[in-house]
């Protein structure tokens, strides 16, 4: 961008900053575009003035929790918060009566908006629920921060790490014309060529999203990605695939459309942030599109399906492409492109996968005690968030409140995974210090997804 050749040293905010920022604003409530990770506590909830001596700690740790985004269009940049106060960024919540945890997180987000003018997160100390129990929640928006830094940023407050300062990152090289239209034809599969599986989801209005949460047997994670050589992420996305098969058989079983047995075009969320880059600040989230395998039946080609679409030559391709487009192309034409694509959709699935440190865990209550609390943006039906911590494996779904049913998923996913572990062949050799399972006939016949 030109304003960021003229003056040198200024943390410019990227394009991806301003989209999420727009969507905010188009949204029924910018709560929509908040991201977090929740955590029950055992004890009483403790004072606000325990909070801020623990976030005045943690942000001589990670000074990017005193940046403010400021300035319009063009001009708009990230600088430190003349009147930084950590008042402003405790809140208490008292959960409502007949209200279940992952409710009242997303009631308490709804109440307290996060004003622009001030650093865009806040940490939450809901009570009220159990005697014997809080609950703290770390959010920001997405313009913030992504869910990677979101990570970063807890791992600090909590956990003791150290971030950098923020400081200007070089711009990336312009790929060849060709990658560049590589990875924008991938996105128009997304846009206009998707499975019909769900009603359009709503716009604006709505009530709140349904936060739902599943904790996966993470012993049959680990024996799945031994025995195949899958990372977690991909054993989510399989597992995923199977419980939607589920959940919505009439579209994936029988003799489905072709478009249908194309698989379900999805958005799985990937960090293009640089390795130089250990300040946490701005959304640097990439998205590439996959093919979910809803229509196969057989749970190991899902996994085949799911790992050849993956593949590590189309993700380098993607974080090349992207990680020029979404810092150096302007702006007017990554918003139109952008809102054009939720406009059109009738109802696309975004899903992510991410590590959180251990050090969250150490006063958590009980396994899935942490998960994460995801965004909703337009055009989306609903998120996925699979995290891995520890030995613990969670997934949280939001939907919008248009689609059914979707307090049934939990358990359809616990199942898949479990259908998946079953479906491992009996033996296993060892090989190159891991276990490689030998293929079985299930294995022999996948085809790459579209």
């Amino acid at each position: 961008m030109s304003g960021q050749k003229r003056t040198a040293g200024v943390l410019w905010a990227s394009p991806a900053d301003r989209i999420m920022l727009a969507e905010a604003r188009a949204g029924a409530h910018d709560s929509r575009v908040h991201v977090g990770v929740f955590s029950r506590m055992p004890g009483p909830a403790p004072a606000p003035d325990e909070v801020r001596a623990l976030l005045a700690d943690a942000v001589d740790r990670a000074p990017t929790l005193t940046y403010r985004i400021t300035g319009r269009g063009r001009r708009a940049h990230w600088e430190v918060d003349p009147g930084f106060d950590l008042d402003r960024h405790v809140v208490e919540y008292r959960v409502r009566p007949g209200r279940s945890l992952q409710q009242a997180v997303m009631d308490a987000l709804r109440a307290h908006p996060l004003p622009r003018e001030h650093p865009l997160w806040s940490v939450i100390v809901l009570h009220g629920h159990r005697q014997d129990e809080y609950a703290l929640c770390y959010r920001a928006h997405h313009a913030f921060q992504d869910g990677m830094a979101v990570a970063r940023t807890c791992e600090a407050v909590f956990g003791g790490a150290a971030l950098h300062r923020p400081e200007p990152q070089p711009a990336p090289e312009r790929p060849p014309t060709r990658l560049l239209l590589t990875a924008l034809r991938d996105f128009g599969r997304i846009a206009w060529r998707p499975a019909r599986w769900l009603p359009r989801a709503t716009r604006t209005g709505t009530p709140t999203p349904a936060l739902h949460t599943a904790v996966l047997d993470a012993d049959a994670v680990r024996a799945i990605a031994a025995g195949t050589g899958a990372t977690p992420a991909q054993i989510g996305l399989a597992v995923l695939a199977g419980a939607l098969r589920a959940w919505q058989p009439q579209h994936w079983t029988g003799r489905p459309a072709r478009r249908q047995r194309r698989g379900l075009p999805t958005l799985l969320s990937m960090s293009l942030r640089p390795i130089t880059d250990r300040s946490a600040l701005g959304t640097r989230a990439g998205l590439l599109p996959v093919a979910l395998p809803c229509a196969e039946p057989s749970p190991l080609r899902r996994l085949d399906q799911v790992r050849a679409h993956g593949a590590s030559a189309r993700i380098s391709l993607h974080h090349r492409a992207q990680s020029y487009i979404w810092r150096r192309l302007p702006y007017p034409l990554i918003k139109a492109f952008w809102t054009t694509s939720a406009r059109t959709s009738p109802g696309y699935l975004v899903t992510t996968s991410y590590m959180l440190p251990p050090g969250l865990r150490g006063s958590a209550v009980d396994t899935g005690a942490v998960f994460t609390v995801p965004q909703l943006m337009r055009g989306s039906v609903g998120t996925v968030q699979f995290i891995v911590q520890g030995a613990v494996v969670t997934a949280s779904l939001l939907f919008d409140p248009a689609v059914p049913d979707v307090d049934r998923l939990p358990n359809l996913l616990a199942a898949a995974l479990a259908d998946l572990h079953a479906a491992l062949p009996d033996t296993a050799t060892a090989h190159g210090g891991g276990l490689t399972a030998r293929p079985g006939p299930a294995r022999g016949g996948g085809r790459r997804s579209c």
